[in-house]
């Protein structure tokens, strides 16, 4: 007993250290484990933001350098890194065509009362106590309407017209349409239809036309009178 090594104190001391530095030894193995996993995940979204960004700006080049710019500074704008491009033309051929046929059918029979706007905004046919917070903000704040007709004296709005070319049938836009419709149907604005293949005439707008326009009048003489 007197030689047994495991009763030496030098000897017990010697393993009790080294059983504490295998421990730490384990502790620390594992912290590296969790620090590289770490660091590999924030790698891969990086990666996946990269590449989000690269598709993006590959799906519309002429906004490269926006996103770039709105990337590295936030909260500054910097339109002179962007290049715009004139339009040249607010309405194409059809929508001209339709545009003259609308201001004639409104000067015709009633005597110049209305304006016809084109390419108007829905954010100017709504009302919204707080645009910043309101949910219906966002779902027409980038939608516009081709023609709206308004009243010549107060500027009241009387109608919406839409010119729906082919791209309209496909599943994407005709979601944007729906929600365009039913928003103008929850103020009470009317809305017609054409397309640019069937462009209607004077006649045909003028009965589409006449008989909202009047529905509309009648509704205003009659909460006039309230």
């Amino acid at each position: 007993m007197k030689n047994d090594p495991t009763t030496n104190p030098f000897i017990v001391s010697m393993l009790a250290m080294l059983k504490g530095i295998f421990s730490d030894w384990k502790a620390i193995t594992f912290s590296i484990i969790i620090i590289t996993v770490c660091l590999g995940i924030a790698a891969l979204k990086g990666r996946l933001k990269k590449k989000r960004r690269q598709k993006e700006e590959n799906r519309h080049p002429e906004n490269a350098k926006y996103i770039n710019t709105q990337l590295s500074e936030p909260n500054e704008i910097q339109p002179q890194s962007i290049k715009y491009q004139e339009k040249f033309h607010l309405l194409g051929y059809t929508e001209q065509a339709l545009f003259s046929r609308l201001n004639e059918v409104v000067n015709k029979d009633n005597q110049g009362e209305f304006y016809v706007f084109s390419q108007v905004s829905m954010t100017q046919l709504f009302y919204f106590r707080n645009r910043r917070f309101e949910p219906g903000f966002n779902e027409v704040a980038r939608k516009s309407i081709d023609f709206v007709i308004c009243g010549k004296n107060d500027m009241r709005i009387f109608l919406a017209v839409e010119l729906n070319g082919p791209h309209h049938e496909e599943k994407e836009q005709k979601a944007r349409d729906s929600v365009k419709k039913q928003a103008l149907e929850s103020a009470g604005i009317p809305l017609l239809v054409y397309k640019p293949e069937r462009l209607p005439s004077i006649e045909q707008l003028i009965d589409d036309m006449v008989p909202l326009i009047q529905k509309k009048l009648k509704k205003i003489g009659e909460r006039n009178k309230e």
